[in-house]
């Protein structure tokens, strides 16, 4: 395992944002954890925040939580994404109201 962790840590700034979800998770639900593995997602997650949907963003969030490690620019970045995201919904929300208005 120690090996394809390796392996992938050398690729996370290449994968794409499933990629990154579904690594996050695999590492996670795995008994083996290597530390210097999530720190690369963490990266390669905040500097592609643009590209992560909620269901990416949810998965890595949760293989964070359950690997107990926090990275404080990852969160912050999914916060800022989220308010984002969320803002971004509201304004449709209230276009929608108002064409019905």
């Amino acid at each position: 395992m120690e090996a394809l962790a390796l392996s992938v840590r050398s690729k996370c700034q290449r994968l794409a944002a499933q990629g990154l979800s579904n690594v996050a998770w695999s590492f996670a639900t795995s008994a083996h954890f290597d530390q210097t593995l999530f720190e690369a997602i963490a990266a390669a997650a905040a500097a592609r925040m643009p590209e992560l949907s909620f269901q990416n963003l949810s998965n890595i969030g949760w293989a964070f939580t359950t690997v107990q490690l926090r990275s404080v620019p990852l969160f912050e970045a999914t916060a800022r994404k989220v308010g984002a995201m969320a803002t971004a919904d509201l304004r449709d929300q209230e276009q929608g109201i108002a064409n019905l208005v």
